[in-house]
């Protein structure tokens, strides 16, 4: 799929025409390696939103129109926008996605189940700021609730710019789509038999999960199940914990998600699942040395997204061996049918032969590979891609 992205901060200035809001942007792949090359032109629509004020219910959104038609053609690199603003309408937030709502990824279900020519480009939301601009803008997508209505809301802040660092990528973001159809009760794609019953089966248990993210990144799958898991119906599996783990370098925007996690649970008195972040190197966790909050409790699911590409893999392997181990010792004193058996959710797209490293590293180290699925990934005008994912257990 592809991404609208912003390229520095929208800035309003002030012109001969009066104040404009400023734009650049592009629309390329998670990994910024190709832009969007459509058949036809994919037209722009700029939405603009205003807050509350002093309780009263916000204004609904409207159109900002350029001074230009916003459209996307084949051959170009970057997309810049000129846009006048009425003085009546405070703009605090934009969205920009696709005019034709079939092209847009406003909600899991456009990924996941998805239907054919549905959810091909990722809308962008843009805080607008006076002052000091932070160079960071958010995905925001629509979860589905176990009756199929929307209850809450799935966002991320990333980066701007086209670098590969602290974005959004299409492992987590389709995992993450996955499990929202799961934990609501949709249905599988095609309508056929469901992928991974063995976690279905889980999210069917009413009893709270201790979830695990390694290399989160700006924590999409993480804070994803946080989500999605909070909103369910199910009484204890609402008091579910999860935290992420990344580098040192990954923490402030690991960080930022998860405090705009809590405050868009506060706002909405949704239930707050308990939503944590701790560093932790696979070079550290390959020989058990793990800090106070992972070896807190015990971990029922390993997620992870977006790592079989990285030379750490013996040293990632070896650390989800050692979780295992924490998990089974953790509770050690309870019965067979209590001792905990760390599973592993593990998402990729294979850009490259030598991820497939992986599979045989984890057999070696006697982790069995009980399930699988393939997700494909909807693309405009592009060829057929997919992402893989796994479910991981020992005996």
């Amino acid at each position: 799929m592809h991404y609208i992205r912003l390229l520095r901060p929208s800035v309003v200035e002030q012109s001969r025409l009066g104040f404009l809001l400023k734009i650049v942007l592009t629309i390329t792949t998670d990994l910024s390696d190709s832009f969007l090359s459509p058949t036809e032109p994919v037209e722009l629509a700029v939405i603009g939103v205003s807050h509350a004020k002093d309780g009263q219910k916000p204004p609904p959104p409207f159109i900002l129109k350029p001074t230009r038609v916003a459209k996307w053609q084949t051959g170009i690199r970057v997309l810049k926008l000129d846009i006048p603003l009425d003085s009546r309408n405070q703009v605090n937030t934009i969205l920009i996605r696709p005019v034709n709502r079939q092209l847009a990824a406003l909600g899991t279900a456009d990924i996941y189940p998805g239907s054919a020519g549905q959810g091909l480009i990722l809308p962008v939301y843009e805080d607008i700021l006076t002052g000091d601009s932070r160079h960071v803008c958010f995905r925001s997508l629509r979860l589905p609730g176990g009756d199929g209505t929307i209850t809450s809301t799935l966002q991320v802040e990333e980066e701007m710019g086209e670098s590969m660092a602290r974005h959004i990528w299409d492992g987590g973001l389709t995992a993450a789509c996955l499990v929202a159809d799961m934990c609501s009760g949709g249905q599988s794609q095609g309508g056929g038999k469901k992928p991974l019953p063995t976690l279905n089966v889980i999210f069917q248990q009413d009893k709270p999960l201790n979830v695990i993210e390694l290399g989160c990144g700006v924590g999409i799958l993480g804070i994803g199940f946080a989500r999605i898991l909070g909103a369910s119906s199910l009484p204890n599996l609402k008091k579910s914990h999860v935290l992420l783990t990344d580098l040192p370098e990954a923490e402030e925007r690991a960080q930022a998600n998860i405090a705009r996690c809590d405050a868009q649970a506060g706002s909405s008195n949704e239930a707050l699942l308990c939503l944590d972040y701790e560093n932790l190197d696979w070079d550290d966790g390959k020989f058990g040395n793990f800090g106070p909050k992972v070896q807190s409790r015990p971990w029922d699911l390993i997620v992870l997204s977006d790592c079989t590409y990285n030379d750490m893999l013996p040293c990632l392997v070896q650390t989800l061996s050692a979780l295992h181990i924490h998990s089974a010792r953790q509770t050690s004193d309870s019965g067979p049918e209590s001792r905990c058996n760390t599973k592993i959710l593990l998402a990729t797209k294979q850009r490259h032969s030598a991820e497939k490293a992986v599979f045989d590293l984890m057999a070696a180290d006697g982790w069995l590979r009980c399930e699988e699925a393939v997700v494909p990934l909807p693309v405009l005008n592009g060829k057929n891609e997919s992402v893989e994912v796994y479910l991981f257990a020992k005996n």
